[in-house]
């Protein structure tokens, strides 16, 4: 699905990608872990075909892509309903609204999610406006799903859940997934495998395979071979945390 060989971006003089190389199989789930402005944002407009490589070769077989954005308030259309904003892939491919109301009305049931019970845009939460964007990004029903920070405006209780719902989706529906997270549990939880960033510039320093079974559930992570994976996964961020770096926010 997913080839990157040396891939490259730089702007000007300045590196941003520096010699990627990653895969992500067909109906694979892979997370992206590094630290803030290692690069992780260009490598998704990347993989979006938002932005072309400067050198280096990217390859994907998808037909349909369909992104979560980190910053989801900025990706929803403000002037029209929750509703309608989920709707919208489907209605301006000319699907019928009975058609499309159904397929939202299905994809809730599937999940297991509320939908917000509000009309404006501006009086969703931030967790509301995250759901709003994750449900339209898998109402089109793509064959590539990019997650930036899918659960980072909800609280702990209800990102274990939907993080739960979530894989369930993906992998029934065999969606090959690509997640960028800061959450090392979700990244265990929810992946085949995960490749550790560093950077500026980006590079891969490590690339783990999640040894835990396809069919996983909430009692998961308190099973020792989540213990063994988290161990494994917080030994490979540590050891590369550079010991006497300046803290920048």
């Amino acid at each position: 699905m997913i080839r990157l060989k040396k891939l490259t971006k730089t702007y000007g003089e300045k590196i941003i990608l520096d010699g990627i190389d990653l895969t992500c199989e067909q109906d694979e789930f892979i997370t992206l872990f590094g630290p803030n402005g290692c690069g992780k944002s260009t490598l998704i407009k990347l993989l979006t075909q938002q932005e072309k490589p400067t050198s280096g070769s990217l390859k994907i077989k998808a037909e349909k892509i369909g992104h979560a954005f980190q910053h989801y308030r900025e990706s929803l259309l403000p002037w029209k309903t929750p509703q309608e904003n989920v709707l919208f892939p489907l209605l301006v491919h000319d699907v019928p609204l009975a058609e499309a109301q159904a397929k939202l009305d299905a994809l809730i049931k599937e999940l297991g999610v509320g939908f917000p019970d509000v009309k404006e845009m501006h009086m969703l939460s931030g967790g509301q406006a995250q759901l709003v964007c994750l449900l339209r990004t898998l109402i089109s029903n793509p064959d590539l799903l990019i997650l930036d920070e899918p659960f980072s405006a909800f609280d702990y209780h209800l990102s274990t859940l939907l993080r739960e719902k979530l894989f369930l989706y993906v992998k029934s529906h065999a969606i090959t997934t690509v997640m960028v997270t800061h959450r090392l549990e979700d990244a265990i939880y929810m992946s085949d495998r995960i490749y550790f960033l560093d950077g500026p510039p980006t590079r891969v320093i490590k690339e783990l395979k999640v040894d835990l079974p396809q069919h996983r559930g909430r009692k998961v992570v308190v099973s020792e071979d989540f213990t063994h994976m988290r161990n494994e996964a917080l030994g490979i961020v540590i050891d590369n945390i550079p010991r006497n770096k300046r803290v920048d926010i």
